[in-house]
């Protein structure tokens, strides 16, 4: 504390990491380590130029892989070293590294506040400029406004995406998840196509959340959609080989395959399809 008072913060830092690299100190304050290590994070990340024995970066990334209960914060600590220090690109590396790599709604919305308003303050900043400096806006301040405005609307749009990455990354075998993503991305039809195919290869039928059916259905429907039927024949024939965890979501699959045959006017193959979904498979024994 007294260095911190006289204006030694770069002793203060490195008195800092001393003591949480010493196993067995303990605190006169009754600090814990946790504590301690949060107060380092704040020294760092809120004056990057009076601290220059530490390595700032590898402590906050330290303590993002311990202390999991403070990820978001110390995500943006480093993000905010970096804001502080004038490294605004490093900055924007680092709020997207975290959001890629966040648990938990909590830790993404703490992110990406951070990072919103950082963007919303550079665009303030150079709005204010004129003011500041009694100069006429120049044609390349205008041109980096338009970057920074288009920086900001594009993050702000890509926000439903990036917490549907949160969740599924919570739990991949979430099928509303999947299928909110898909819609999420309404006609992109490459991003939908990898949306599907990642999604069937992930869940796990034993233990998705929803009915697996629908994503599979989905799919093949989304294919009949751009008039490519064979597409959708394929997609429900490697659906009906899915060991679903019911008969009745089997049964869902052959019969929106044979609704979307009858819908092609091809009678005669809904009637082989249904023929086909009610053989008894081999080897099984029927108990009366």
């Amino acid at each position: 504390n007294y260095l911190r008072e006289i204006g030694k913060l770069d002793e203060c830092a490195k008195l800092f990491v001393d003591m949480l690299n010493r196993d067995n100190f303990v605190s006169r304050q009754g600090k814990s380590n946790h504590q301690l290590w949060n107060e380092l994070c704040e020294l760092v990340s809120k004056n990057p130029t009076k601290i220059k024995s530490v390595q700032v970066e590898p402590i906050l990334r330290q303590g993002i892989q311990k202390y999991q209960d403070q990820v978001g914060q110390l995500w943006t600590s480093l993000a905010d070293y970096y804001i502080r220090s004038g490294c605004f690109e490093k900055a924007r590396d680092i709020f997207e590294e975290a959001i890629e790599s966040v648990l938990t709604v909590r830790d993404f919305t703490q992110v990406f506040d951070a990072y919103a308003q950082s963007e919303e303050g550079l665009v303030t900043a150079l709005m204010n400029k004129p003011n500041d400096d009694d100069e006429e806006i120049t044609e390349d301040d205008d041109l980096e406004l338009e970057l920074r405005l288009a920086r900001l609307e594009y993050l702000m749009d890509r926000r439903p995406l990036m917490l549907n990455s949160v969740l599924l990354r919570q739990n991949p075998h979430n099928v509303n998840e999947w299928l909110k993503r898909v819609k999420l991305y309404g006609e992109q039809y490459d991003k939908i196509i990898q949306t599907f195919t990642t999604a069937v290869q992930t869940i796990d039928p034993k233990v998705c959340t929803g009915k697996l059916q629908d994503v599979w259905i989905t799919f093949a429907q989304f294919y009949d959609k751009y008039q490519q039927p064979d597409e959708a024949r394929y997609i429900y024939d490697k659906a009906v080989k899915v060991n679903f965890r019911n008969v009745d979501d089997l049964a869902a699959v052959w019969c929106a395959w044979c609704e979307m045959e009858l819908e092609h006017e091809r009678p005669d193959e809904a009637i082989k399809l249904m023929e086909r979904a009610t053989v008894l498979p081999r080897h099984k024994v029927i108990l009366f």
